[in-house]
């Protein structure tokens, strides 16, 4: 079975869609034959502060799947001093080998990572 949860697959993805996206900012758009929502969430607290960020990716069509990206990222102090950050992918429905082949027939090519995150504004990884 294809492995699709580790950091190489969900930077390949996010590379894929971010760079099919109108802006950074936006909750939903398509990419490359899918439809994606994004959520945020937020809570600051006397000592400390997380937030979340939930990344739905659907592929419709006849190879249908569902993935979710889920990015935490834990701080306290001020400054704000990053206490953790994590980042895993789940495949909620259809195969991890179709997920493996959509991620092989939408990488671009000539386009890095970190020029994505120059062009959002922010850093992808946490």
């Amino acid at each position: 079975m294809a492995q699709v949860n580790n950091a190489r697959a969900i930077r390949d993805v996010e590379l894929i869609l971010h760079s099919g996206s109108p802006h950074y900012e936006a909750r939903s758009w398509t990419a490359a034959g899918t439809e994606c929502r994004r959520d945020r969430h937020r809570y600051t607290g006397q000592g400390y502060a997380f937030n979340v960020e939930i990344l739905q990716v659907r592929h419709v069509g006849r190879t249908a799947w569902e993935v979710m990206i889920v990015s935490e990222r834990w701080s306290t102090g001020m400054p704000e001093t990053v206490a953790r950050g994590h980042k895993w992918m789940k495949v909620v429905s259809g195969s991890p080998t179709e997920v493996r082949t959509w991620i092989r027939r939408h990488r671009p090519t000539g386009i890095t990572y970190s020029e994505v995150e120059e062009e959002a504004g922010a850093s992808l990884d946490i």
